[in-house]
C-alpha cells in the first residue's frame, strides 16, 4: 500500500513529465513560428512585414525596447506640451 508522501511524490513526477512534454512542444512551436516569421519577413510580396521585421524576429526584447522609446519620446512630448506658446505674452488683459 502507498503512503500519502508516495502518492504524492507520483503525481508531481507525472506532472513534471507532462509539463516537460508541453515544454518541448511549445519550443518546437516557437521555432516553427520564429522560422515562417523569417521567411515572410523576407520576401517583399508580404505586406507590411518588414517595416516590424526587427520586432517580429527579434522577439520580446526587441518589441520591449520599442515599447521603452516609445514611451520615452511621449514623455519629452508631455514635457514639451505643458510649455505652451508665446502668444499673449506680455500683455494682460488690462493693457486693452
Amino acid at each position: 500500500m502507498e503512503t500519502d508522501h508516495e502518492e504524492l511524490h507520483r503525481e508531481l513526477e507525472n506532472t513534471g513529465d507532462e509539463l516537460e512534454e508541453r515544454r518541448d512542444k511549445l519550443k518546437d512551436d516557437t521555432d516553427e513560428a520564429r522560422q515562417d516569421v523569417k521567411t515572410k519577413a523576407s520576401d517583399q510580396r508580404t505586406p507590411g512585414l518588414q517595416n516590424e521585421q526587427e520586432d517580429v524576429i527579434g522577439g520580446k526584447d526587441a518589441v520591449d525596447e520599442a515599447q521603452a522609446e516609445d514611451q520615452e519620446a511621449a514623455e519629452d512630448d508631455s514635457d514639451d506640451a505643458g510649455e505652451g506658446g508665446s502668444e499673449g505674452a506680455g500683455r494682460s488683459e488690462d493693457e486693452e
